[in-house]
């Protein structure tokens, strides 16, 4: 005899494979956490943009590669733009046609300049020191080294020989 199904039996409730979903589930947690990584990333440069998290010594040490640069690709704009206002208008001061002159004859003779780290980098406030070494790329190749004295100037570090220690 076989058992005919009564009204009040009910077929066990059987839930439906979810694949789809068991295996995105572990991409889903990583596109999460990319997202949320990214987010904090904007955030953090919103807040503090990456100019204002260098260091005294890192600003002077793109000071002196803008200073360089500008002196091998004889770009006066530039390399006027790395001094204080207190060098730029000293009578002394190149031109920008003896800045062209002078440094293109330069770089025909002794090619590019090669600048390393600066060294005994040391900040008093708004002035600082520092040592520069460099050397040309052919011709004169010997080392060089240069003491550079600095103002800072809101955020930015420029090249200032005039100034003598406390002053401003």
């Amino acid at each position: 005899m076989s058992k005919e199904p009564s009204a009040t039996d009910q077929p066990e409730a059987v839930e439906p494979e979810r694949p789809f979903l068991s295996a995105a589930w572990p991409f889903l947690v990583a596109v999460a956490i990319i997202i949320v990584a990214l987010l904090a990333i904007v955030i953090m440069h919103v807040v503090k943009p990456g100019s204002e998290r260098l260091t005294d010594s890192a600003k002077i040490t793109r000071t002196l590669n803008d200073y360089y640069s500008s002196i091998s690709e004889v770009k006066y704009d530039r390399y006027r733009s790395t001094f204080c206002p207190q060098d730029t208008q000293l009578s002394s001061f190149p031109t920008a046609q003896q800045f062209t002159d002078k440094y293109q004859a330069i770089r025909d003779k002794n090619g590019q300049i090669k600048m390393e780290d600066p060294s005994e980098v040391t900040v008093n406030g708004d002035v600082a020191t520092a040592n520069s070494h460099w050397a040309y790329t052919s011709g004169d190749t010997s080392n060089h080294t240069d003491a550079m004295k600095f103002f800072k100037d809101g955020d930015d570090w420029n090249i200032c020989n005039s100034i003598q220690p406390g002053q401003k």
